[in-house]
């Protein structure tokens, strides 16, 4: 989910949960599952040219125990336009 403060400042929650099956001792099958929750947020900073830098941090909490207890996910990327499609009969 994300939620929109405004324009730039955005809420964040996102989950995953992940089975994996392992083998016991006994030849048995187990499927323990690993389901992480992870609140963040994120800020984006905006340039000429509609150009953008986003900034953002999460701290993942595992919820059972087979995920990890917790951590930290800190990103930063830059968006910008690669091909901009021509308008107009005269190309502007």
């Amino acid at each position: 989910m994300i939620y929109a403060l405004n324009s730039n400042f955005n809420l964040m929650l996102e989950t995953i949960a992940n089975w994996d099956e392992e083998v016991d001792d006994f030849g048995g099958t187990d499927r323990p599952a690993a389901v992480v929750i992870s609140p963040g947020l994120r800020y984006a900073f905006n340039h000429p040219g509609d150009a953008q830098t986003v900034i953002g941090i999460a701290a993942p909490i595992g919820l059972t125990s087979a995920a990890p207890d917790f951590g930290v996910f800190i990103y930063i990327s830059f968006e910008h336009f690669f091909f901009r499609p021509r308008t107009g009969p005269e190309g502007k």
